[in-house]
């Protein structure tokens, strides 16, 4: 109906629901281009995008103050007030609670595909506002390790490692990556450690420049800053930085970057060390 059925290789995948066929999905093998990043210094700052992943305030919070993405609040509160409906299900015998029942795993196997939709248009959005504004490289913090996070959301009302797994935002970082290189974007990424931490101003490096979520002062130069964006700005300086960049990442065949596997006290030293010459 959509596509010469002859593109499609002759292997599919047939899903049923109550003996009815519900859905059919083909293979297609595609040649996937990826784009080649210029050679970065410097001078070309203004290509470069560093985007911080949150839990508890914008979804995308960038070094452009002019890009700043949010979740769908309302959608996402709905979620959790459906979740905490299911948590308060009664038990069995056994003291364990029961399964979910037929119609209402339906109901939470459609909240999970709003809410994973819901972020793939969010990053759709991310990549389309980037490339509009003249960056073609964006830099993240390695998505993988976002589940360090433990302590209660209390907007949400939820425990922040339970609300990654809920977002999947650990596996964000694939579909990232290919809608970036479907808009001819490349897309490296850098350790987290001390992204929040660091006074982009002076480098100095403490808990005590954040106090709050929201806010950052530096108890060194006392630069203030929305601490979301000095973030953003320390993860694109990773990769723009010369010595920060070789010290820390490595390089693919296109020109992007990621992570050395490396010590956190390693990386706090790199970091110190820097801006202490600088």
């Amino acid at each position: 109906y959509h596509l010469n059925f002859n593109n499609y290789n002759k292997v599919y995948t047939m899903q049923f629901e109550e003996n009815r066929i519900k859905r059919i999905n083909l293979t297609i093998k595609v040649n996937k281009k990826i784009p080649v990043a210029n050679n970065i210094n410097q001078k070309n700052n203004d290509r470069i995008l560093g985007v911080d992943i949150n839990i508890k305030n914008n979804l995308f919070a960038t070094s452009d103050e002019n890009i700043d993405i949010d979740y769908d609040r309302n959608l996402f509160n709905n979620y959790v007030k459906f979740l905490n409906k299911l948590d308060k299900r009664e038990k069995n015998r056994d003291g364990k609670t029961k399964k979910l029942g037929k119609k209402t795993f339906k109901k939470y196997s459609k909240w999970q595909n709003r809410i994973q939709n819901m972020i793939i248009e969010k990053t759709v959005k991310l990549v389309k506002t980037a490339k509009n504004r003249g960056y073609n490289h964006l830099v993240l913090e390695d998505l993988e390790l976002l589940d360090k996070l433990r302590n209660d959301n209390k907007e949400f009302n939820i425990n922040n490692g339970r609300l990654i797994r809920l977002l999947n935002l650990s596996s964000i970082k694939n579909k990232i990556i290919n809608i970036a290189h479907k808009y001819k974007i490349n897309i490296s990424f850098i350790h987290p450690e001390y992204t929040s931490q660091t006074c982009n101003r002076c480098g100095c490096i403490s808990r005590n420049n954040r106090k709050t979520q929201e806010n950052f002062r530096c108890i060194e130069c006392n630069y203030s800053q929305n601490a979301d964006f000095n973030s953003a700005c320390n993860i694109k300086d990773r990769v723009l930085l010369d010595v920060l960049r070789d010290k820390l990442l490595i390089i693919n065949n296109f020109s992007e970057y990621k992570t050395k596997n490396l010590k956190q006290d390693k990386i706090k030293f790199i970091l110190e060390d820097y801006y202490r010459v600088s």
